[in-house]
Protein backbone atom coordinates (compact mmCIF):
# COMPACT_ATOMS: atom_id res chain seq x y z
CA UNK A 1 0.00 0.00 0.00
CA UNK A 2 1.54 3.31 -1.13
CA UNK A 3 2.11 5.97 1.82
CA UNK A 4 -0.23 8.24 1.83
CA UNK A 5 1.27 12.07 1.83
CA UNK A 6 -1.61 14.29 1.88
CA UNK A 7 -0.64 17.74 3.91
CA UNK A 8 -3.48 18.52 6.66
CA UNK A 9 -2.25 21.66 6.86
CA UNK A 10 -0.38 23.76 4.44
CA UNK A 11 3.08 26.06 4.29
CA UNK A 12 0.66 29.42 4.26
CA UNK A 13 -1.38 28.47 7.40
CA UNK A 14 1.74 27.86 9.19
CA UNK A 15 3.44 30.98 8.34
CA UNK A 16 0.38 32.58 9.18
CA UNK A 17 -0.54 31.27 12.26
CA UNK A 18 3.02 30.33 13.76
CA UNK A 19 5.78 32.20 14.78
CA UNK A 20 7.23 30.81 11.45
CA UNK A 21 5.56 33.74 9.57
CA UNK A 22 6.18 34.78 6.25
CA UNK A 23 9.66 34.38 5.40
CA UNK A 24 10.32 30.67 5.74
CA UNK A 25 10.36 28.75 2.37
CA UNK A 26 7.57 26.00 1.65
CA UNK A 27 10.58 23.63 0.76
CA UNK A 28 11.44 23.25 4.55
CA UNK A 29 8.09 23.56 6.06
CA UNK A 30 6.33 20.59 3.71
CA UNK A 31 8.72 17.98 4.80
CA UNK A 32 8.14 19.23 8.59
CA UNK A 33 4.19 19.04 7.98
CA UNK A 34 4.53 15.19 7.24
CA UNK A 35 7.16 14.55 9.93
CA UNK A 36 4.29 15.75 11.89
CA UNK A 37 1.83 14.08 10.73
CA UNK A 38 3.83 10.86 10.90
CA UNK A 39 5.39 10.83 13.84
CA UNK A 40 3.18 12.86 16.09
CA UNK A 41 -0.52 13.06 14.74
CA UNK A 42 -1.13 9.37 13.78
CA UNK A 43 -0.01 8.47 17.40
CA UNK A 44 -3.44 10.74 18.52
CA UNK A 45 -5.76 9.94 15.87
CA UNK A 46 -4.62 6.48 14.63
CA UNK A 47 -4.26 5.47 11.45
CA UNK A 48 -8.03 4.61 10.17
CA UNK A 49 -8.85 8.51 11.59
CA UNK A 50 -5.61 9.93 10.01
CA UNK A 51 -6.47 7.76 6.51
CA UNK A 52 -10.35 9.43 6.77
CA UNK A 53 -9.06 13.44 7.49
CA UNK A 54 -6.54 12.91 4.78
CA UNK A 55 -9.53 11.00 2.03
CA UNK A 56 -11.39 13.88 2.65
CA UNK A 57 -8.72 16.63 2.26
CA UNK A 58 -7.69 14.89 -0.66
CA UNK A 59 -11.33 15.31 -2.06
CA UNK A 60 -11.38 18.86 -1.81
CA UNK A 61 -14.78 18.98 0.89
CA UNK A 62 -14.35 18.13 3.88
CA UNK A 63 -17.57 16.93 5.65
CA UNK A 64 -19.04 17.51 9.32
CA UNK A 65 -18.01 16.51 12.19
CA UNK A 66 -14.83 15.95 10.49
CA UNK A 67 -14.17 19.28 9.40
CA UNK A 68 -14.72 20.82 13.12
CA UNK A 69 -12.40 18.47 14.24
CA UNK A 70 -9.60 19.38 11.15
CA UNK A 71 -10.08 22.83 11.71
CA UNK A 72 -10.36 23.53 15.52
CA UNK A 73 -8.29 20.71 16.31
CA UNK A 74 -6.15 18.75 14.26
CA UNK A 75 -4.51 22.11 12.38
CA UNK A 76 -3.69 24.10 15.27
CA UNK A 77 -1.74 21.06 16.92
CA UNK A 78 -0.31 20.12 13.45
CA UNK A 79 0.88 23.65 12.53
CA UNK A 80 3.00 24.29 16.07
CA UNK A 81 4.28 20.52 16.02
CA UNK A 82 5.24 21.32 12.10
CA UNK A 83 6.79 24.73 13.12
CA UNK A 84 9.11 23.40 15.89
CA UNK A 85 10.28 20.52 13.44
CA UNK A 86 10.65 22.83 10.42
CA UNK A 87 13.40 25.59 13.03
CA UNK A 88 15.70 23.27 13.22
CA UNK A 89 16.63 23.09 9.87
CA UNK A 90 16.58 26.71 9.67
CA UNK A 91 19.36 26.87 12.20
CA UNK A 92 22.06 24.39 9.86
CA UNK A 93 22.55 23.51 6.93
CA UNK A 94 23.20 19.98 5.67
CA UNK A 95 25.53 19.90 2.32
CA UNK A 96 28.33 18.00 1.01
CA UNK A 97 30.59 20.28 2.90
CA UNK A 98 29.42 19.28 6.03
CA UNK A 99 26.93 20.42 9.10
CA UNK A 100 26.88 24.54 8.56
CA UNK A 101 25.48 26.99 10.73
CA UNK A 102 23.28 29.34 8.84
CA UNK A 103 23.93 33.38 8.68
CA UNK A 104 22.95 36.03 6.18
CA UNK A 105 24.50 39.24 5.70
CA UNK A 106 21.39 40.82 7.02
CA UNK A 107 21.55 39.73 11.12
CA UNK A 108 23.31 36.92 13.08
CA UNK A 109 21.48 33.79 14.10
CA UNK A 110 20.57 33.68 17.40
CA UNK A 111 22.60 32.38 20.50
CA UNK A 112 22.41 28.50 20.98
CA UNK A 113 20.13 29.10 24.53
CA UNK A 114 17.66 31.96 22.84
CA UNK A 115 17.15 29.63 19.55
CA UNK A 116 16.67 26.70 22.57
CA UNK A 117 14.03 28.81 23.97
CA UNK A 118 11.94 29.42 21.11
CA UNK A 119 11.65 25.51 20.09
CA UNK A 120 10.74 25.11 23.59
CA UNK A 121 7.77 27.39 23.60
CA UNK A 122 6.60 25.93 19.89
CA UNK A 123 6.85 22.02 21.76
CA UNK A 124 5.04 24.03 24.72
CA UNK A 125 2.13 25.37 22.59
CA UNK A 126 1.79 21.94 20.25
CA UNK A 127 1.81 19.83 23.66
CA UNK A 128 -1.35 22.52 24.52
CA UNK A 129 -3.24 21.75 21.28
CA UNK A 130 -2.36 18.42 21.38
CA UNK A 131 -4.25 17.84 24.67
CA UNK A 132 -7.03 19.86 23.32
CA UNK A 133 -7.05 17.24 20.41
CA UNK A 134 -6.97 14.48 23.37
CA UNK A 135 -9.78 15.87 25.01
CA UNK A 136 -11.69 16.55 22.22
CA UNK A 137 -11.39 12.80 21.12
CA UNK A 138 -12.00 11.38 24.59
CA UNK A 139 -15.43 13.04 25.23
CA UNK A 140 -17.18 13.08 21.41
CA UNK A 141 -14.90 10.06 19.60
CA UNK A 142 -18.09 8.58 19.15
CA UNK A 143 -18.74 11.06 16.24
CA UNK A 144 -15.47 9.38 14.58
CA UNK A 145 -16.34 5.69 14.23
CA UNK A 146 -12.79 5.10 12.40
CA UNK A 147 -10.93 6.43 16.07
CA UNK A 148 -12.57 2.92 17.82
CA UNK A 149 -12.19 0.70 14.65
CA UNK A 150 -9.58 -2.17 14.67
CA UNK A 151 -6.18 -0.36 13.00
CA UNK A 152 -5.62 -3.70 10.70
CA UNK A 153 -2.17 -3.80 12.68
CA UNK A 154 -1.64 -0.01 11.82
CA UNK A 155 -1.02 2.94 14.15
CA UNK A 156 -3.32 3.11 17.40
CA UNK A 157 -4.88 6.17 18.68
CA UNK A 158 -2.73 6.98 22.12
CA UNK A 159 -3.96 9.84 24.64
CA UNK A 160 -0.39 8.95 26.33
CA UNK A 161 2.02 9.03 23.73
CA UNK A 162 4.31 12.04 23.88
CA UNK A 163 5.46 13.51 20.47
CA UNK A 164 8.79 12.51 19.62
CA UNK A 165 11.88 14.63 21.20
CA UNK A 166 9.85 15.90 24.19
CA UNK A 167 12.19 13.82 26.60
CA UNK A 168 15.49 15.32 25.29
CA UNK A 169 14.34 18.98 26.51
Amino acid sequence: MARNLTLLTTSKEIRNFTALKGAVDSDYIEPAIITAQDLGLAYVLGYKLMTKLQTEVQSGSVSSPYDDLLETYVKPYLQHLAAAEVIDSLRIDLNNQGILEKNSNQGTSVQVNEYNSIKANLMRLSDSYKQLLIKHLCRYGNKYPEYYQDQDGRQQPSSTQQYYGIDNW
